[in-house]
């Protein structure tokens, strides 16, 4: 398996149980209010645990990574809508901020940074220096439009600025919804990495299930290839 994958499944296995399911809470009147019928993921939360766990097998040596993660990256929207903005990009961009979604703010999703990054500057463009890039989504009912917004960032960042490895990761969904979205995002002829083999998806339904992982590549070999 690729060293950069396995390491970001190592940290992804060290993860516990309480931090996949998460009670979600709100403030009323300054205090804590439960919502007693709904749990979701709270997906900074999940996050911030993914790069702690990384962080400590870094430093105790159980992963080899000479570069440095940092969080301070360029925004993709550059290519979208400025004068520098190419029309493949804007292209899917607007295909996607057209699909009603009531609970998506376009610009918004669109300008996010990166949920996990392992690069040391992002005008860089050694690819020993632009290692990893990875998108997570821990929503339990992630619709498809938040799914295209989040990979056609990684794709942007796969093309433009020569990221090696890029990762979508889905927790909490079922595995079965998130590869209909990557084969209709195949079909509405979306903006498509120059190199397959450098996008992984990797699915974990629940915290007890082993992550389903394969590359764009294999998807697209053993589900869209023959539709084209």
């Amino acid at each position: 398996m690729n060293p950069t994958i396995k390491n970001f499944l190592e940290a992804l296995n060290k993860i516990d149980k309480r931090d996949y399911n998460t009670q979600r809470v709100k403030l009323v009147d300054e205090n804590i209010n439960i919502y007693e019928d709904i749990f979701s993921t709270y997906e900074n939360n999940f996050v911030t645990k993914l790069n702690e766990k990384y962080t400590v097998l870094l430093e105790l040596g159980k992963i080899d990574e000479p570069i440095e993660l940092i969080r301070q990256f360029q925004i993709p929207k550059k290519y979208a809508y400025s004068s520098m903005a190419e029309d493949t990009i804007r292209n899917s961009f607007e295909k996607i901020s057209n699909i009603p979604d009531k609970k998506v703010d376009d610009i918004k999703e669109f300008c996010l940074i990166p949920d996990f990054i392992i690069h040391r500057d992002e005008k860089d463009k050694l690819a020993a220096n632009q290692r990893l890039i990875a998108e997570v989504k821990t929503e339990q009912n992630l619709s498809y439009k938040k799914f295209a917004y989040d990979f056609l960032k990684l794709i942007i960042y796969l093309n433009k600025f020569n990221f090696q490895n890029a990762i979508f990761l889905s927790v909490n969904m079922q595995a079965n919804i998130i590869e209909e979205y990557v084969k209709k995002y195949f079909l509405e002829r979306m903006y498509l990495p120059e190199n397959y083999n450098k996008l992984y998806i990797i699915l974990k339904e629940n915290f007890e299930k082993e992550p389903n992982v394969f590359s764009l590549q294999e998807f697209f070999d053993n589900n869209v290839k023959n539709t084209f």
